[in-house]
């Protein structure tokens, strides 16, 4: 059994960071097309209003963010 519920949110915690401050060109809209996730379930998760997330989406949206921030700071293209 897994008893630190610290570590268990902090991951997703990371997650809602990089979504809350991502750069304002990227919209719920375009993570939306890409992620599958739906827009409506992005903001609540933005909000705070989904608390146990599911892995899929954690995985997804951290996927997708860290490659929109890497590119966003890739200054040799």
């Amino acid at each position: 059994m897994f008893k630190n519920t610290y570590l268990k949110t902090e991951w997703r915690d990371e997650i809602l960071e990089l979504l809350n401050t991502r750069p304002v060109n990227i919209k719920y809209e375009d993570i939306a097309k890409v992620t599958k996730l739906h827009k409506n379930w992005l903001s609540m998760f933005a909000r705070g209003r989904i608390t146990h997330p599911s892995v899929n989406a954690m995985n997804t949206l951290h996927d997708y963010l860290v490659e929109q921030m890497n590119s966003k700071n890739d200054k040799s293209i």
